[in-house]
């Protein structure tokens, strides 16, 4: 994700009436995005971070587990379950896991 384009896209869609919900960064192949102008630009604009991690376990950024820089992040571990990782003061808890291993229905 191009912080540039990101805050560009932002704008954009602000003139139009249409605040993002939330900014989805994915880590992908073991490559971190940019985190640090990420989660400056979501405190500029006042949108949440969610973390894409599926595809980056055991990936780091600064020295920093890739998942664990914004308020909630996701992840699937392949053949267990997938995982939701939300703040202490919302859910009481680190970490959700499901049971259905990313299938819905």
């Amino acid at each position: 994700m191009s912080p540039v384009f990101l805050k560009e896209a932002i704008r954009d869609r602000m003139r139009k009436g249409k605040k993002p919900k939330a900014i989805i960064p994915v880590h992908l192949y073991g490559m971190s995005a940019k985190m640090d102008e990420i989660l400056e630009i979501s405190k500029l604009y006042e949108i949440p971070v969610l973390e894409d991690a599926a595809e980056a376990l055991g990936s780091m950024y600064k020295g920093v587990h890739c998942g664990t820089f914004s308020e909630i992040a996701a992840s699937l571990l392949p053949s267990f379950a997938d995982q939701v990782q939300l703040p202490d003061e919302q859910c009481g808890c680190r970490n959700r896991a499901g049971t259905n291993a990313g299938i819905v229905g």
